[in-house]
């Protein structure tokens, strides 16, 4: 979108559903994750190839890894990665409120409505 170019509905709705798979006490099938994780991971390697200038992505744009190493780095970059209780505090209530807004969007795009705006707030 920073560079003007267009993303499409199954990007869109493959963000909303991966937020809205981690609702709290929603999925516990940790296969279903795990094959989201590596969807969104091959998805994401497909957009960052039409990308023209990767330099001021951050450095999340550009890992990829396989499933053996998806425990390690939610580790390293979880919830409790984050030390300050303020900030992470912080991080997760407006996590949260991204679920939220996916649920709804996920119920909407069920209904076949999109909304191109709320798609791109949820991704920004």
């Amino acid at each position: 979108r920073e560079e003007g170019k267009e993303i499409g509905k199954d990007v869109n709705h493959l963000v909303t559903m991966n937020l809205f798979i981690t609702i709290t006490n929603a999925n516990f099938d940790r296969e279903a994750i795990i094959r989201a994780v590596e969807e969104t991971l091959e998805c994401k390697q497909k957009l960052l190839e039409q990308v023209n200038d990767p330099s001021g992505l951050p450095e999340a744009a550009f890992w990829k890894d396989g499933r053996d190493s998806f425990d390690s780095k939610a580790v390293s970059v979880g919830v409790l990665a984050t030390e300050n209780e303020d900030i992470r505090s912080l991080r997760e209530l407006i996590t949260y409120g991204l679920k939220g807004l996916a649920a709804y969007t996920k119920h909407a795009n069920a209904l076949l409505q999109d909304n191109e705006e709320v798609d791109s707030f949820i991704q920004s």
